[in-house]
């Protein structure tokens, strides 16, 4: 009986009848919320049996791309995390009312021109993708996760357009000796997460209205020095030379 029940997860398609036994059947899906996790789904469709949907979600599923979300142009929250998408071109065609996104744990390595439509979108996580290049942003976004990638301290110059940023984290990524310049403008920015890169010190760029700062398995020195943040509450720098 198990692998049989496999057998049929793994050929798992979104028909109207499964949308329906989900809708009828999952606790957490309404008219306006549809949460079909885990059920081995390769490709979006017939989303529109359901277009009032306001947040989706299709994480831990097997999905490469994000087609057949045209109907949900009202979508407010898309969890797609831990698939292996590549392509997300068609979010910022399909989706322009999205204020929460979440694609960590991808295979996503450019953010397409058709991002900047998403006017609306305020959270962001594409933590553990493929990114070399933080480009196409729209400044509306406050929290941003772009942690686990490839970016250096040239690749990330689009954050200057960022004005609207509370929340960054772009741990785990190649950032050089210093933090990158388009930092010190950030003038809401008051969490910064910058673990696992290659800072040896923190005395240029750090915006003044920090309140924590997280900057663990650095080069940073025992005579750290860091530039005046009288906001400052936090500061979290262990396993650093």
């Amino acid at each position: 009986m198990a692998e049989a029940s496999t057998r049929k997860l793994q050929t798992m398609t979104m028909t109207d009848a499964f949308i329906r036994k989900i809708m009828e059947t999952d606790p957490n899906s309404t008219p306006y919320s549809l949460d079909v996790h885990n059920k081995q789904i390769r490709h979006l469709s017939n989303l529109e049996s359901v277009p009032k949907l306001r947040s989706l979600d299709v994480s831990f599923n097997r999905l490469q791309d994000l087609e057949g979300l045209a109907p949900l142009s009202d979508l407010r929250e898309l969890k797609a995390y831990s698939n292996a998408i590549r392509d997300v071109f068609a979010l910022g065609e399909n989706c322009p009312a999205l204020s929460t996104l979440l694609l960590q744990d991808n295979c996503v390595n450019a953010i397409p021109r058709s991002f900047r439509k998403l006017v609306h979108l305020k959270h962001f996580s594409i933590h553990n993708n493929e990114l070399e290049a933080l480009e196409n942003l729209p400044p509306s976004i406050s929290q941003l996760d772009v942690g686990g990638n490839c970016l250096t301290n040239d690749s990330v110059r689009g954050l200057n357009m960022l004005v609207e940023l509370e929340s960054v984290n772009i741990s785990g990524n190649d950032l050089g000796s210093s933090l990158p310049k388009c930092f010190a403008g950030m003038s809401k920015l008051s969490e910064l997460q910058v673990s696992d890169n290659h800072l040896d010190t923190l005395e240029y760029n750090l915006p003044s209205g920090l309140v924590s700062l997280t900057a663990h398995r650095n080069h940073l020195s025992a005579s750290l020095s860091i530039c005046s943040l009288p906001n400052l509450t936090e500061l979290h720098i262990a396993s650093n030379r």
